[in-house]
């Protein structure tokens, strides 16, 4: 590609993961022309190291319908979903999984990168952002290489967004409390655990969170690597900070433990998540947030569907914004919770408050069977 110094853009996208190339391919077909404005810049290469638990279910499926995107890359379509629960007596129930698959993140990340150039889109991996600034005649974007100038500017750049923290301090904004930790442990499926893996089960489990005050839940979910039979297994909390890591750590051990593994066997691997609330920050003059840099799941922390669908809602904003010459992205945040997208980021953080807050300790129980059983039935 011709990195030229003085090449103005109309669009300028941060982060090559699902809500940045869902953006990119998004305008391409809202506005076909815009490919040769429009430029994605990604801090690494792909295939590049993802931290996920790696399910896909059918509100990723939609969202790729929606792209017209056919994934060709290796899956695991599991059989069913065990829901555990320690409230008054520990209960399971199992379900059946719905057509729930798992991914290697890293073959997923690249698939999509790889949609995008298929349809023209100019993708720049290697190049990370290092700052930008803005004002009402454009976005001067500094990379690692050059200085790029563009109409409008998309940080898709994950939950520690370089162009969030740059709006927020701008704007002498923090914003609310709403990132929490999360730990991924890889295992070898062997004959303590395989189990699992033959029976293509996912473990959810809300017993070992709740009994140290932690709302969240410990996963298992089999996974296939290079042909290899494995585990991808964690705890997330969704009131937790980086400071109560120890905590997850403890948690995640006596999880573990329980499936006769020992956490001495590999890494564990931490990543924080920024789930949804509706006082943070989506937008300021010519720049937009999407994916984690704006805020995923709070149910679920579930981030690879909402991310996709983030893409639509912005590339609807930004199609209005090039053709009245308003760059204001004033309207940004009421157009986001009017789309599909935020009405059920809306839906869920409803369920969270309800399953998440301390008050609602007593009927944990409940408002999980209320979530899980329609489910079950259906």
């Amino acid at each position: 590609m011709n990195r030229s110094r003085d090449k103005k853009y109309d669009v300028i996208i941060v982060g090559s993961g699902p809500a940045g190339i869902s953006t990119a391919i998004h305008l391409t077909k809202l506005l076909p022309s815009i490919r040769n404005r429009m430029i994605v810049l990604e801090k690494e290469t792909h295939p590049r190291k993802k931290i996920c638990g790696g399910g896909i279910g059918a509100y990723t499926d939609y969202w790729l319908q929606r792209l017209g995107i056919t994934m060709t890359i290796p899956s695991l379509v599991l059989k069913r979903t065990r829901i555990a629960i320690d409230q008054d007596g520990y209960v399971e129930y199992c379900l059946d999984s719905g057509g729930l698959r798992t991914v290697r993140r890293e073959e997923f990340d690249e698939a999509l990168v790889c949609a995008a150039l298929d349809l023209g889109i100019s993708v720049v991996q290697n190049e990370p952002v290092l700052s930008f600034s803005y004002s009402d005649e454009a976005v001067v974007v500094q990379t690692s290489q050059r200085s790029l100038t563009t109409r409008i500017l998309v940080g898709a750049d994950g939950t520690q967004s370089i162009i969030r923290r740059k709006l927020c301090r701008n704007s002498g904004i923090r914003g609310p409390r709403n990132t929490c930790m999360t730990l991924r442990f890889m295992t070898r499926a062997d004959s303590r655990n395989l189990s699992d893996q033959r029976g293509l089960e996912a473990v959810i489990d809300f017993s070992c969170t709740f009994r140290h005050g932690i709302r969240g839940y410990a996963w298992s979910f089999p996974v296939a690597i290079q042909g290899q039979a494995w585990l991808n297994t964690g705890v997330g909390g969704f009131s937790t900070s980086q400071k109560e890591g120890p905590l997850l750590k403890k948690i995640l051990t006596e999880f573990l433990a329980a499936q006769g593994i020992s956490l001495n066997e590999s890494p564990v691997e931490g990543w924080p998540i920024r789930w949804f609330h509706p006082e943070s920050l989506f937008s300021a003059t010519r720049v937009l947030l999407v994916g984690d840099a704006a805020g995923i799941d709070p149910l679920w922390g579930e981030g690879i569907s909402f991310s996709l669908g983030y893409g639509h809602a912005a590339a609807d904003a930004i199609v209005r914004a090039l053709k009245s010459e308003d760059f204001s992205f004033t309207t940004y945040k009421d157009q986001l919770f009017g789309h599909e997208i935020g009405q059920e980021l809306m839906n869920r953080l409803q369920w969270a408050d309800k399953l998440y807050r301390p008050h609602n300790n007593k009927n944990v129980k409940d408002i999980l069977l209320s979530l899980i059983l329609p489910r079950r039935n259906g």
